[in-house]
């Protein structure tokens, strides 16, 4: 309580300024975030940010030790966790992505759930909770080994092993939108047999907190911020 008090009063002694810690997931860090930011700075001018962009585990242990004051990440397995409070976001669009030039682009067969499983697919720092969610969306069995190629926690390694290889890049749309709108990267659920519901190509993502722990009046801002921008719809396509 005592540094609560401390956060708030630096923070009201500097009046728009003061010092904001807090985190976000590598996938997070490429959508909303970018918003947030520029909004942020252009009404706290004097504010210091301090981002952590990395995977959702190292941001939680920060958070536990107070390093940071939220973090914006998938939080399912944090759901039931009386330590935190977590604020759900509406859920970003993902889909499953390669490149132009991958044979199943042009291949003239039905592109099926078993298809899927003949090439190497790529994922940013995967979890247990997206291979759970992978073997959902194309109705595999719980015991179904995914064919997993490359598993790192960098955007541009992806991105290329993606361009240049029959990868299968499973991730959210955010940060791909250049490549598809430039038609250099494929998104392969509009081609599926049978097709699959949009709605579960969704990825979940929130805020999570201490609870019952007291914000700095910077971090109320930017947390409200954060749910402006994170409510603005979004289409599946971002080629659209």
């Amino acid at each position: 309580m005592a540094d609560n008090l401390t956060v708030e009063a630096d923070d009201l002694a500097t009046a728009e300024g003061g010092e904001l810690k807090f985190g976000a997931s590598l996938m997070v860090s490429s959508g909303v975030l970018h918003d947030v930011m520029n909004t942020l700075r252009s009404r706290s001018p004097a504010a210091r940010l301090d981002i952590v962009v990395n995977h959702g585990q190292h941001l939680c242990q920060l958070l536990v030790d107070g390093d940071l004051e939220f973090f914006i990440a998938n939080a399912d397995i944090w759901a039931n966790d009386i330590r935190f409070a977590i604020t759900p976001l509406t859920p970003r669009p993902a889909s499953i992505f390669c490149s132009a030039d991958h044979p199943l682009v042009h291949n003239k067969e039905p592109i099926t759930s078993t298809l899927l499983l003949n090439y190497p697919w790529a994922f940013i720092n995967l979890t247990a909770t997206t291979e759970n969610h992978i073997r959902h969306l194309l109705n595999l069995t719980e015991n179904t080994a995914l064919p997993i190629g490359l598993n790192c926690n960098d955007f541009n390694l992806l991105r290329h092993a993606t361009l240049k290889s029959n990868y299968l890049l499973f991730t959210w749309n955010d940060w791909l939108a250049d490549d598809l709108k430039e038609g250099v990267i494929v998104d392969l659920k509009y081609q599926l047999t049978p097709e699959l519901p949009q709605e579960i190509f969704y990825l979940n993502y929130a805020i999570v907190q201490v609870a019952g722990k007291t914000l700095s009046p910077i971090a109320q801002r930017a947390i409200t911020l954060i749910q402006e921008f994170a409510q603005k719809p979004i289409p599946a396509d971002p080629a659209s």
